[in-house]
């Protein structure tokens, strides 16, 4: 009799630890969450960018920087920005003061910059200082729609803020 009370408390200790294990959160594989822009590191964003095919938006920030502070609160927060970011592109997060290779690798001097990339990588437009929602999302549709194959970006926006 004793024997299968261990049996069964074992068997429902396997199921236990399967049920934790599998609803923890892989940090490889961050799980989405609803209403806020999930960042990821440079590496894996990359990585994932040249696998789905989708352009990259990177974010250089730093802890200190008022206006990167102001962007994450307005713009960066709002419902269409989050939407068009989980959609069409691969959101990256770079802090300039403990990854200054990669920020000295796409000329940033000043926060916030915002970096679009191509899925392989190559720089679409680059954009210093905060922007609020009208003009980051000309910025992201430039990048998603292919516009930046053929028209400057300075054309871009003007035909898109008349």
């Amino acid at each position: 009799m004793r024997t299968r009370n261990i049996a069964g408390a074992g068997a429902l200790l396997a199921v236990c630890l399967l049920l934790a294990f599998s609803m923890s959160p892989c940090p490889a594989v961050a799980a989405e969450k609803p209403g806020v822009v999930n960042w990821t590191d440079y590496a894996a964003g990359m990585a994932r960018a040249k696998k789905e095919g989708k352009p990259v938006l990177v974010d250089f920030y730093t802890t200190w920087c008022k206006d990167c502070k102001k962007m994450d609160k307005t713009t960066l927060a709002d419902p269409e920005v989050v939407k068009l970011l989980a959609g069409k592109f691969v959101a990256v997060r770079v802090d300039g003061d403990t990854q200054k290779e990669t920020a000295s690798k796409y000329g940033v001097f000043a926060y916030p910059t915002f970096c679009m990339l191509g899925p392989d990588g190559g720089k679409v437009y680059q954009n210093v200082g905060y922007l609020d929602k009208s003009d980051f999302m000309v910025m992201l549709e430039y990048a998603s729609s292919g516009a930046y194959k053929t028209t400057k970006f300075k054309e871009y926006y003007k035909s898109r803020k008349k």
